[in-house]
């Protein structure tokens, strides 16, 4: 939501230099840039096991229509990031025990995907990329089917956490197999994007500009499947084995503390509404014109 946001003000501000330097197109760029919301890849799509990733998110230069109809070259912005002012002084080379590679967070000055276990590599490697996406994307869509599969009659509250986590707090279990979670789908994505690569390592992910376009696509399977199942959701709690208990956030976060109680109307930080507040998870169901991405 942050990030649609603010590229939607930039886009904004372009829009207006654009008219201004060319008045002929006045009122074209303005409207295109208000009527701008942040893009997906459904990556669950029927096409994907045979064509992998689109080359808008991996070739490294691609052609856009400039001011005056213009066609121009112009660096890929999805293809990868490059750190401006050097490498983050905090990162740290991080080792898979599996394969024995090292992705070198620390020295790499752009992101990669599938990269060389090497301080330098000379690029991402986009054919090992394609390669594992396609052999993987029919079980994403077997998947994602599945998050579709529920009863009518299943309890609300466990059904909304069978739905939204790999690890069902109500049933003390992972569950990668059966049913499967929207949030085991989408941790398989970013292995399959990742490789060696930043993709592949929750700390790193966000570097990559196709984590967004990810996160964009999960948003709308969760949309969807709001929309679907709207009497499920998380409520104040669950039941097991007869007892009743509050969700919890085990391991805490930066703004709550190990095992505090989660509710629906509990505040999600750092995300504030226009009026100042935090956005709450009740706010944040359905996509009426009150509630998210709506933010005044």
């Amino acid at each position: 939501m942050l990030i649609e946001q603010s590229i939607g003000n930039i886009a904004e501000q372009l829009a207006h230099e654009i008219e201004a330097n060319n008045p002929h197109e006045n009122g074209v760029w303005i409207k295109a840039a208000k009527e701008l919301r942040f893009p997906y890849w459904d990556w669950a799509d029927k096409d994907v096991p045979e064509n992998g990733l689109p080359p808008v998110l991996y070739k490294e230069k691609v052609e856009i229509v400039a001011a005056g109809g213009k066609k121009q070259i112009v660096g890929n912005p999805l293809s990868f990031f490059s750190y401006v002012g050097g490498v983050p002084s905090d990162f740290s080379d991080e080792k898979d025990d599996t394969t024995g590679q090292v992705a070198y967070f620390s020295k790499w000055q752009k992101t990669y995907r599938y990269a060389y276990s090497t301080p330098d590599p000379e690029g991402s490697h986009i054919d090992l990329l394609q390669k594992a996406f396609k052999a993987g994307a029919k079980d994403l869509r077997r998947r994602v089917a599945l998050l579709f599969a529920f009863n009518d009659d299943e309890n609300p509250a466990i059904a909304w956490d069978d739905f939204s986590n790999h690890t069902a707090e109500s049933k003390r279990e992972i569950d990668f197999v059966n049913r499967g979670s929207l949030e085991g789908v989408h941790d398989t994505v970013h292995l399959l994007l990742g490789g060696n690569g930043h993709m592949s390592y929750p700390d790193y992910a966000g570097f990559d500009p196709i984590f967004f376009l990810h996160h964009s696509n999960v948003d709308r399977l969760l949309a969807l499947w709001e929309w679907c199942y709207t009497e499920y959701w998380m409520e104040s709690g669950y039941e097991h084995d007869g007892e009743q208990y509050p969700w919890t956030q085990a391991r805490g976060t930066y703004a709550q503390v190990y095992n505090e109680q989660l509710l629906p109307d509990g505040p999600l930080q750092p995300f504030r509404t226009g009026q100042g507040g935090y956005w709450t998870s009740s706010q944040a169901r359905f996509l009426h014109e009150q509630s998210y991405p709506k933010c005044t």
